[in-house]
């Protein structure tokens, strides 16, 4: 017998395990784009290193139905045993062979590098197929996705850690990165991504990175801070198969400009309080308001590098100028930037013009006392001196205290020029005063204090005027005449008194105005004897002398000489009086006999003027004359009202009174009365005349003075 043994080879099944994802291409974009605007380009590749595990999905029993002692099917795997592990090569695929038939469970359980673990499992059954087939293949396809890159910069205020939004930073490569076939896509340092701060300060780069080394880098810094050359390195690494995301954030810190703004005198250097101060951006936007504190600056942060500002004074402090306007632009560093505006203060300037009067000419007034008035004119007075004084104590605005002039202080000498100014200039406000200390001739000092007011008016004044004119009054001439008896030494009313120029009168260019001897003025005394010349007289040489005495005198030819020169600035007037005396005119009536030796007595005697007036009336006396004085001169009438007993009534005397200090006599003679008797002789019975009676006249003691005869 012979025998053959055929043994059957159980059918078995062949797995073949893919795993896929996606791999770098490539770095693309449009014909024209920058880097930075180009992607990532992937493609789907298979991926080696990946890792499964094979499991039984049931119990997995031998093909020919075998049992065990305990007749039970004899199993190759129970459910859940770990048949094989499998791992991908380079072409991405791992296979089991001389799987039992049945039903298996894939899974991955490791991830290639760069990859996130796949957690959905997979089964494969093998069933047979028939005779023919000895190997049932069955082949699975895993993907994995890659493990994504997040990778971001917070952007941070230095100082208080607040969010910046607005930064801008360029990622670029730190080292060049190959695709899946080893080529060199991106070379190290390109710019692949721009990516700007939000309002979380967040700079997120939102390409689909591939696993390199790489750093950020600000572009372009946020308004108000200052650049950082920093830069954030990322050097990205697979993280682990259960990592979708690996995430790279760091902290990127700006510190923002600052700006301390001072206000401050330009001369102490005083930090001054009060000031109204804005800082406007280029197109005149306003950036801050504030008033300034001595105590302290003023910070303004995050003005933005590079920009120019102004800073504007609206409103200065008190007593100073407002300042031009100060452009500053902002530099790109960290240390705290200073803009200083300092203030001018106002200064004072006082202006004096001084004048005073000159003669020029005179003009014409025929009248009764002038011939002429002296005209005057103001001119400049060149050479006079003044002392300018502090009224108050002139201290510094800067709030300091600083005291540049005492109250009551000299502080400066000036004089007018030859246009008759005085100026001083660069004074601190405050109030002042001058005095005149030295004036020029012919003119009279005037030492009243003179006020100049410099204080501060506004921000806009840069020099406040204390202009002042100033009149220096002439040194007046008064010439008065008294006028007195001689002998009384009472006061004379009427003398008649002429001024006269003693010397040629120029003017201020030398020109003869009044030639020497002429009248200038009349004038004539009142009850008081006074009289006063009350022409404006220029200084010089004059006299005055009696041109018509009082009634009853005789003019004095006296002459009074007048030296009107220059007495000094401290005489406003030079006063002169004339002292004049005039002696009465004196007329003496005597009233006689025929023979003019003997003064009668009771003779009533009358002196009449040329108008008829009676001027005294008097009785004589015997042996005495009588005297008239003061008789103004002119023509007069002696008459006798009535004759002495036994004399005859004389004729009127007429006389004329001449101007004379001598006494002159007026005599008037009578004749003794001569008596005559008339004897009328009459017929008794008839009345008829008697012719021839002889009769004697004879006196007291019978002595016969005359005989008379009657006629017919």
């Amino acid at each position: 017998i012979i025998t053959v043994e055929y043994s059957d080879a159980p059918a078995v099944g062949e797995m073949t395990v893919e795993k896929k994802g996606e791999v770098l291409d490539g770095f693309k974009g449009g014909l024209l784009a920058s880097s930075y605007e180009k992607e990532f380009v992937y493609k789907e590749g298979s991926l080696a290193g990946a890792k499964f595990k094979v499991y039984a999905a049931e119990d997995i029993y031998t093909a020919d139905n075998q049992k065990d002692a305990d007749g039970n099917r004899i199993k190759y795997y129970s459910k859940g045993d770990l048949v094989t592990t499998l791992t991908t090569g380079k072409d991405g695929k791992a296979v089991a062979k001389n799987l039992p038939l049945g039903q298996y469970r894939v899974v991955e359980v490791e991830a290639p590098y760069g990859y996130v673990l796949n957690p959905n499992e997979q089964k494969v059954t093998f069933t047979y197929v028939d005779d023919k087939t000895p190997v049932i293949k069955e082949s699975l396809t895993f993907s994995d996705d890659r493990q994504k890159l997040d990778m971001s910069v917070t952007k941070l205020d230095a100082e208080d850690n607040t969010p910046i939004a607005g930064a801008v930073f360029g990622l670029y490569a730190d080292e060049d990165i190959k695709n899946v076939d080893g080529k060199v896509i991106i070379e190290k340092g390109t710019l692949l991504e721009k990516a700007t701060s939000d309002e979380n300060g967040k700079i997120t780069f939102v390409k689909d990175y591939p696993f390199a080394k790489y750093v950020a880098k600000e572009i372009e810094k946020p308004a108000g801070y200052v650049t950082n050359e920093e830069v954030v390195t990322f050097d990205t690494k697979y993280k682990g198969q259960d990592v979708k995301t690996a995430v790279y954030n760091s902290e990127y810190k700006n510190t923002p400009t600052t700006f301390e703004f001072t206000k401050t005198d330009i001369t102490s250097g005083a930090e001054l309080t009060g000031a109204t101060l804005t800082v406007l951006d280029k197109d005149g936007n306003v950036v801050d308001t504030w008033t300034s504190d001595a105590k302290e600056a003023h910070v303004i942060k995050k003005l933005v590098v590079g920009e120019t500002y102004t800073l504007c004074e609206e409103f200065a402090p008190y007593g100073y100028l407002k300042a031009t306007d100060i452009q500053f632009t902002v530099e790109d560093t960290g240390d705290v930037q200073h803009v200083e505006m300092k203030d001018e203060v106002p200064t004072g300037s006082i202006v004096i013009n001084k004048d005073g009067e000159f003669v020029t000419d005179t003009t014409l007034m025929k009248g009764h006392w002038y011939d002429f008035i002296f005209n005057y004119f103001k001119d400049s007075l060149a050479g006079v001196t003044f002392d300018v004084y502090a009224k108050e104590d002139i201290v510094s605005a800067d709030g300091l205290g600083s005291i540049y002039h005492k109250a009551g202080e000299k502080v400066a000498t000036i004089v007018t020029n030859d246009k008759g100014i005085a100026r001083i200039d660069d004074l601190p406000l405050g109030k002042y005063y001058l005095v005149e200390t030295k004036t020029i001739d012919g003119f009279v000092l005037d030492d009243t204090p003179i006020e100049a007011d410099l204080s501060y008016i506004d921000q806009n004044t840069k020099v406040v005027f204390a202009g002042m004119d100033v009149t220096n009054e002439r040194q007046k001439v008064q010439i008065t005449v008294t006028k007195t008896d001689s002998e009384t030494k009472e006061a004379l009313e009427g003398a008649v008194f002429g001024l006269f120029a003693k010397e040629d009168i120029v003017n201020k260019d030398g020109k003869v105005i009044v030639k020497a001897d002429t009248q200038i003025e009349r004038t004539v005394t009142g009850k008081d004897g006074k009289a006063a010349f009350t022409s404006d007289l220029p200084l010089g040489q004059y006299y005055v002398k009696e041109i018509e005495a009082p009634k009853g005198y005789v003019k004095s030819d006296k002459i009074f000489d007048v030296d009107a020169s220059y007495q000094g600035d401290k005489v406003k007037v030079i006063e002169f009086e004339a002292a004049f005396e005039n002696a009465p005119i004196k007329v003496e009536i005597s009233k006689t006999d025929i023979t003019g030796e003997k003064e009668l007595p009771g003779a009533k005697l009358s002196v009449i003027d040329a108008d008829g007036k009676l001027v005294e009336s008097w009785t004589s006396e015997a042996g005495k004359t009588h005297m008239i004085e003061r008789l103004p001169v002119g023509k007069y009438t002696l008459r006798e009202e009535s004759a002495p007993y036994g004399y005859k009534v004389a004729s009127d005397v007429t006389f004329e009174v001449k101007e004379t200090a001598e006494i002159q006599k007026v005599s008037m003679k009578d004749e003794q009365a001569v008596g005559k008797i008339v004897i009328e002789k009459i017929d008794k019975v008839t009345g008829k005349p008697i012719e021839g009676v002889v009769f004697e006249v004879r006196d007291k003691d019978g002595k016969v003075l005359d005989t008379l005869t009657t006629d017919k």
